[in-house]
């Protein structure tokens, strides 16, 4: 310790211990009442920030800054003769180019920072650095570099750190990037569509994004995440329009609707859909093909208890056979690693495989292919497993995967996937075509229905031939189904084909087929129907006129009865017009002719038109960008972020996601919202 402390004198220590006596008690009477008028301007006679009392640190600094830096700018300043007899002096052009914190002393003719004396830790005297805060600085002849030294070393130093200031901040940057969306969207119409996700706590947040036309272009913004306290319809109807109203956004204006979350609020999004169109009329639900169809798919059919176990053996293979891979360094080692790439493990133990679902495809498929490697594997654990934990679970999966009704549900549910697995992959291409797609689905839909109709009995001999061959023991269909848990005495007496073929096979599809008619109504259909006849591709050999007016009367709210009758004229006049004119006929899609109306002005020319596209646009059938909005969500749905307070999560994410609009706010309107806010005594610049 010697190395960095002079040991003192006795002498010393005599002085010391009288000494500190006396400034603590002025610092005491200091601390108990102090007039702040009266604080030394002059920053060669002032009294350390550290010296006053804890208790007014704060109101000292206050006054210092509403008085600030202490600038003598008519004083004649001395001149000091330097090394080599030259003179120099302070020049007080340096406090018009440090003017917010350079300071001068007349009583030391020396230089000193304000921010430095306000803001610097104390850290005693070893900490060095005073030349700024107590001694001052009077080395005219290197004036302006060390003084730009310092001023570098200030802006490195004195940064935002305190948690309440970080939260201003980010509130205020939140708040300017929602005022420019919101100067965007004005009064256009635009849709909506909802994610939903469950923060540590397992309650549910919901994510907004709003999909508006500007200028012929579709523009989709991220407006926040609301927290939902209640997860009932009226409670979700209520908190919409409290974040909405928040916002200034007119819900009048709403013409679309549609949620791409998972199953966590599925019900409650249908009765608050219910609810939305009550309202308003025009406001159409129209499935959001940048949602992965598979995965609504599979979810319906968790709610199945022997599905929801074929997910949860699988991935509890997954989890056991990864764990013995990691501690066992044997030949059964490399059957492991073969298994869990056959199972595709990464993909299928995150979020239980809920969203990847061409992955959760993949998986089941896979299992098929190494269900006896599998076994093997398992068998080893059962015996060699390193506590009595490991071999119970390998018994537990043992005894689940040799089971009939496993594998009954796993092909079944292979065969399924296969059919809606090009569907999903077709939904979600950015360059689908309508019809095109609205064709599979009913392709798809057709394939359920004849597999419910024809393929029992291929199904069946598959499952006994795969069973056989791994020594399972088939269930003979006519006999009794013996139901596992509940009272023998409730139990419904059915036999095992009534189960597998009629409260499994039957039911799995026709759920499949449900969830494809509430994605595919026949309404939607319609619509989606005429929203293709606008397609420019092919000379626009898709146009219909009277499909298109048919489109308009889903909005009588943007339409009346006088439009009905222009908007016809107005068609007929448009596809002469298109079909004519060389820019327009290279086009590729909707988009891309509404801004080319824009650009060449027909948008004026033929306004009803325009406002057709301008409603098929704001559907969320094709959002590629949406997908992107809402991953960067979900970026942040860690541990330590679903922890933080709702607003300061709200406001972070605002700004992390639309960072091309906060990139294009100057950061003075930042700061002028921040002083706004905090009502600062002084001015931010």
């Amino acid at each position: 310790m010697e190395k960095y402390f002079k040991r003192k004198s006795t002498d010393e220590l005599t002085e010391s211990s009288s000494a500190p006596k006396k400034v603590n008690n002025s610092s005491k009477e200091t601390s108990l009442g102090i007039n702040l008028e009266d604080l030394p301007t002059d920053p060669g006679l002032r009294t350390r920030i550290w010296n006053y009392g804890f208790n007014v640190w704060e109101k000292v600094r206050m006054a210092y800054v509403q008085k600030g830096p202490c600038q003598p700018r008519d004083y004649k300043f001395p001149k000091k003769t330097l090394a080599g007899n030259s003179e120099r002096r302070f020049n007080p052009a340096w406090f018009d180019e440090f003017s917010t914190w350079l300071e001068y002393s007349i009583e030391k003719d020396a230089a000193f920072c304000l921010c430095c004396y306000l803001f610097k830790p104390e850290m005693g005297e070893q900490a060095g650095g005073d030349a700024f805060t107590s001694k001052g600085f009077s080395n005219w002849k290197k004036g302006k570099e060390y003084i730009k030294a310092a001023a570098l070393r200030n802006s490195q130093n004195l940064k935002s750190t305190s948690c309440d200031i970080q939260k201003d901040i980010v509130s205020a940057i939140s708040t300017e990037v929602i005022n420019t969306i919101t100067r965007d969207i004005s009064d256009s119409l635009f849709s909506i569509l909802i994610n939903d996700f469950l923060d540590m706590s397992s309650t549910n947040q919901m994510a907004i994004v709003l999909r508006f036309v500007d200028k012929g272009s579709v523009t989709e913004r991220f407006l926040g995440i609301v927290h939902v306290t209640n997860a009932t319809s009226l409670s979700l109807k209520v908190a919409f329009d409290d974040f909405f109203s928040r916002l200034g956004i007119i819900m009048s204006k709403l013409r679309g609707l549609s949620y791409v979350g998972t199953r966590n609020m599925h019900c409650e999004f249908n009765n608050l859909k219910t609810l939305v169109m009550e309202e308003n009329k025009c406001a159409v639900y129209v499935h959001s093909f940048a949602h992965d169809l598979h995965s609504a798919l599979i979810d319906v059919v968790k709610n199945h208890k022997e599905i929801m176990g074929l997910f949860t053996g699988v991935a509890n293979v997954v989890s056991v056979v990864g764990t013995f891979v990691q501690c066992h360094d044997t030949l059964w080692k490399e059957h492991g690693v073969s298994i869990l790439e056959a199972l595709n493990s990464g993909e299928f133990i995150r979020e239980q495989g809920v969203n990847e679902s061409s992955s959760i495809f993949k998986t089941l498929s896979s299992l098929l292919t190494v269900f006896s490697i599998v076994i093997d594997v398992l068998e080893i654990i059962s015996e060699l497993g390193s506590d009595s934990e490991k071999k119970y679970n390998a018994d537990t999966l043992l005894d689940s995967l040799q089971c009939f009704s496993f594998i009954f549900c796993l092909h079944m549910l292979v065969r399924i996937m296969a059919i809606t697995d090009d569907l999903s992959h077709a939904l979600q291409r950015r360059d689908q075509d309508i019809l095109n797609f609205l064709n599979l689905v009913q392709v798809c839909k057709e394939q359920l229905k004849m597999m419910r109709e024809s393929s029992w009995d291929s199904l069946l001999d598959e499952v006994s031939a795969f069973c056989d061959k791994h020594h399972i023991e088939v269930q003979k269909m006519d006999g009794l189904f013996l139901t596992r848990g509940g009272p023998k005495h409730k139990a419904q007496v059915i036999t095992n084909k009534h189960h597998y073929c009629v409260d499994l096979f039957y039911n799995v599809i026709d759920m499949q087929l449900e969830e494809l008619n509430n994605q595919f109504s026949e309404t939607n259909t319609e619509l989606l129907l005429c929203v293709a006849c606008l397609d420019p591709s092919n000379s626009f050999s898709a146009f219909d006129k009277l499909k298109l007016i048919q489109f308009a009367r889903y909005y009588p709210n943007d339409f009346s009865a006088t439009d009905y009758m222009i908007l016809e004229d107005q068609l007929e006049e448009y596809i002469l017009d298109m079909r004519s004119s060389i820019q327009f006929s290279t086009l590729k899609g909707i988009s891309d002719l509404a801004e080319k109306l824009v650009v060449a002005g027909r948008d004026q020319v033929y306004p009803l038109v325009y406002l057709l596209l301008t409603l098929a646009l704001i559907l969320p059938v094709a959002t590629p960008r949406v997908e992107r909005l809402f991953s960067a969500v979900n970026l942040l749905k860690n541990q330590l972020h679903n922890q933080m307070e709702d607003q300061w999560k709200r406001d972070s994410l605002i700004g992390y996601v639309e960072k091309d609009i906060l990139d294009s706010i100057d950061n003075k309107v930042i700061l002028q919202r921040l002083q706004h806010v905090k009502k600062f005594p002084w001015k931010l610049k």
